[in-house]
Order: structure tokens, then sequence, then C-alpha cells
């Protein structure tokens, strides 16, 4: 008993650590800490008096950058545009979400993304290549406008209004739901992160006029490594060995190059889960480039207690499948469902993925033993790491052996399916 008490002694203490360098990253923070908390404060006094909304989103979305000097010039960036953090925002609202939507500043937005991708693209392989520093298609904007004949007056163009009307349709009715904030380097996000998910938290227990939940959708893609502040060059880096010797210990410039040591950024799931946003549904994202590992690592997640649900995909095929894995209807089995994006006889998409993984997430946040869970978050908490084998994690097989097929979207596997096997595929038709 003794020992497990130090455990969990230890186990506070890191989370105490992690608190404390959140609250001297927030001196350093390109984001004005006091503005966002001040713009959440308001948002939510709007959203409080409003009896439809009984659930609340957090989504993250985009890729936050690693600054390598004081005054940024340069920097390690991660792959995102924020496509599936801005599709995802728009159907949790539908659903009838509050959204609380943080995101890369330049990324795409709930809403203006449909607009974008009404220029002249077609697939969303073209839509994710459109990078945000890629803007010449967006004078194409100046041709939904038209002047009339004294050139006084400006008119959206017949051509445009198929475009226009349905966006402005669906902003103007779920715009009180949605608040955007907005993050750029990784300390930005982590000191975001931290502050919003345990205010909204201390919001949805203490002070919501209505029973209202929390679901944690973290779709950002954050930066795994980073280089402090204290050892970044104050100005920019210089291009040769030469005239610069006041470089920190961790850039090293010789005549073969630039040699950067990086340091890991803190895993932040534990403390959200466990204690900024207890009682929240935590969905994560697990992106892969090779799929044999995808799986497994999404599994080490669900195993050691970082999340409820984790969305793995690949990075080819991040459009049209991904993987959900949970612990539906059994606390000590790891569920994998597909998910497919149906498509026409001519190949095309007929639906969004983003609209069925938000509908099965609706719906499963109904279904996974919260409870099971629980138990798992308290041995992380006292022993640090729970293994597999620790939690008899049934066997997988390859592929997809139970193919459930119908609708609609939300339709919940059965433990019968589960007994046969603990991969599941979900395939929308």
């Amino acid at each position: 008993m003794a020992e497990n008490h130090n455990r969990s002694n230890d186990s506070e203490q890191t989370f105490a650590e992690i608190e404390s360098w959140l609250e001297s990253l927030s001196v350093e923070s390109t984001v004005n800490t006091s503005r966002l908390e001040q713009n959440l404060e308001e948002w939510l006094h709007l959203i409080n008096d409003i009896a439809s909304i009984r659930n609340i989103a957090f989504v993250t979305s985009g890729g936050t950058i690693a600054p390598l000097e004081r005054r940024i010039v340069r920097f390690i960036d991660n792959f995102s545009t924020g496509s599936r953090g801005a599709s995802s925002t728009e159907y949790f609202l539908r659903h009838g979400y509050a959204v609380v939507f943080f995101h890369r500043r330049g990324s795409l937005l709930p809403y203006l993304r449909t607009l974008k991708n009404c220029l002249s693209l077609d697939t969303m392989e073209r839509i994710e290549n459109q990078l945000t520093m890629d803007q010449h298609h967006c004078i194409n904007y100046l041709d939904w406008f038209q002047l009339n004949s004294n050139g006084t007056d400006v008119s959206v163009s017949q051509a445009a209004l198929g475009y226009l009307l349905p966006v402005l349709t669906a902003y103007s009715k779920y715009k009180r739901g949605l608040l955007t904030l907005t993050f750029e380097t990784v300390e930005d996000y982590v000191v975001g992160l931290y502050v919003i998910s345990k205010r909204l938290m201390q919001f949805v227990k203490n002070e919501s006029r209505y029973k209202r939940s929390l679901c944690c959708y973290l779709a950002a893609a954050v930066s795994d490594f980073y280089l402090p502040l204290a050892q970044r060059s104050e100005h920019k880096i210089p291009s040769s060995a030469s005239g610069d010797n006041s470089k920190p210990s961790t850039l090293c410039l010789d005549g073969s190059g630039l040699t950067i040591h990086l340091e890991s950024v803190p895993k932040l799931l534990p403390p959200l889960i466990l204690k900024w946003a207890s009682g929240a549904f935590v969905v994560s994202f697990k992106l892969e480039t090779d799929r044999s590992h995808l799986l497994s690592v999404a599994e080490s997640r669900i195993v050691n207690a970082e999340s409820h649900l984790v969305v793995a995909n690949q990075l080819e095929t991040r459009f049209e499948e991904v993987w959900l894995v949970h612990r539906l209807c059994d606390p000590q089995k790891c569920v994998r469902e597909h998910i497919q994006v149906p498509k026409s006889n001519e190949g095309q998409t007929t639906v969004e993925l983003e609209e069925l993984l938000v509908s099965r997430r609706h719906v499963l946040k109904h279904e996974i033993p919260l409870s099971g869970f629980k138990v798992l978050a308290e041995k992380w908490s006292a022993g640090g790491q729970c293994t597999q084998q620790s939690l008899c994690l049934a066997s997988v097989y390859k592929d997809n052996d139970d193919v459930i097929s119908g609708r609609p979207v939300g339709k919940v596997l059965t433990r019968k399916n589960l007994q046969r096997s603990s991969t599941a595929s979900l395939i929308m038709k």
C-alpha cells in the first residue's frame, strides 16, 4: 500500500510540474491569455441561457509551429491545414453542440472552408493539398461580386448565390454556438489546451444552468519536439558559422551545416483526462504513414488511459477511411471500428468522412463504459502505466472480419459481433 501511495504522489507531482511549466509558458506564449479567457467567459455567459445547447465540444485544429529563434524567422511546422477540425466543427454544431474551435491562425475555418473549396477544387485530395500559403485561387472570390453600371454599388453575382446561400444559412443558424480562438506556436497550443479545457469542465460541472456534457475533440497536429525559449537564438540563425559566437549550446553551426537539439513536448493527455477535464469525453487523433504501426499505437493510448476514443488514420487514405479504437461494451477489450466513405457509381464521395465520424462519436459517448475507463485511469495514476497484459487485451484479427452495414450512421455494434471478433468494420452505404 505504501508503494502505491508513493506512486500516486509521484503522479500528482508530475502533473504539478506540468502545470508549473505551463504557467511559465503562458508568459512566453504569443497568445494573449487574458484576452483568450475574456472571450471564453463572454461566450459561456451567452450560451448558458440557450436551453437547446446541451453539449459542448472543444475542437482543436491545424498544426503547431516550433520556432527556432526568439524573433521568429525559421520554425519547424507540422503538416495540417485544419480540414478535419473545421469540417467536424460544422457537424458538431448540427448535432446541437456549442463548439470552442481552437485553431492554428491561417488554417481552414468552419463554413469558410466550403467557400474556398467552391473556387476550383473538386476532390478532398486536392482540397487538402491547397496549403494555407497558396492563396492564388482566393483572388477569384472577387468574381463573386459585381458592380452596378455606375460603379457605385456592389452586389453578389447570380453565379455565386448557389455557393453562398447554403453556407450563410448554416452559419446564421449556428453562429451563436461557435467560438473561434487561435494559436500558432506549440507553446500557444499547450497553454490554450490547459486553460480552455480546465475552464470548460469547471463550467459544465458547476456553473451551467442546464445539464451539459463536454467532449474534447483533439484534431490538431501538435509538435512532438520543440526548442525551449531559453535555448533559442535571439536573432535569425546565421547561414554560416562565421561572425556569430552567441548561439545557444543547443545549436551547432559549422561547415557541414546546422545541428539542433530539440526537447520532447510533455504528454498532456494524462493530466487532461485525469485532472483538467475529468469527466469529459476525450477523442484524440493518430496519424501515421506506416499502416503496420498505426493501430497498435492507437491502442496504446486506450490501454494507458489517455483517451476514450482514438481516431487512427493513415496519411494517404485519411479522407477515405479511419479506424475508431475504443472499449465499446467491454472495458477489458480494445475494439477497432473501420469507417469508410461511401462512393457513387462514378467513384465520387457522397458524404464527408467527418460527418460519419462525428455522428458515430455522438452515439459512442453513450456506449463506451466510462466507469470502466475510470478504473483504468486510477490504475494509471497509481502505477504510472497499465500494460496490455494486465488489461487482458483481446487479440485482434488482421483485417475486417465483421462487416456491419446500414443506416443510420449511428448503428451500434452488438456484443455478439464483439464476441466473434474484436475487429469490426462500419461501412456506410
